[in-house]
């Protein structure tokens, strides 16, 4: 339950983002967006704890293996 700044940067050569999907995986529940050299952060509060699904939602990307897990404890 407490606030977490999450920062993301982006030193790829195309622009990607950060998106951790809601339990039940149809929204998104934060989603941090850095084009190319760039850099993004947010402060988000997440109360369950659980494992979340992260994905690079850009097209192609997740399908390339830009997938991750959050860990909330």
């Amino acid at each position: 339950g407490e606030a977490t700044l999450i920062q993301f940067e982006n030193d790829g050569a195309a622009e990607h983002d950060f998106v951790v999907k809601t339990p039940d995986g149809k929204a998104d529940w934060i989603h941090l967006h850095a084009e190319v050299n760039a850099a993004v952060a947010a402060t988000f509060r997440i109360d369950e704890r659980g494992k979340y699904r992260v994905i690079c939602s850009v097209p192609g990307h997740k399908e390339a293996g830009m997938v991750g897990e959050l860990v909330v404890q």
